[in-house]
């Protein structure tokens, strides 16, 4: 059973951040590599030489990252 904290995390895809903020997906990805958007990663099963990896963002941290970069 889902507590109230679960259900109130609101959790973006890459996708969603690149709309957001207006930005392609590689510089989701770099800011989020960076450190400067806090992001979860995710290990996926999968067959093949190459791990896939789910990559989150909280949006209240992408809303912090704007409100940090807004200038007046």
């Amino acid at each position: 059973m889902m507590d109230q904290r679960q259900q109130n995390i609101d959790l973006m895809t890459v996708k969603d951040v690149k709309a957001m903020l207006r930005c392609s997906v590689a510089l989701a990805y770099k800011l989020a590599d960076d450190g400067r958007i806090p992001s979860i990663r995710i290990d996926c099963p999968g067959v093949g030489r190459q791990k896939k990896r789910l990559l989150r963002f909280k949006r209240e941290d992408v809303i912090r990252f704007i409100e940090s970069h807004y200038k007046r």
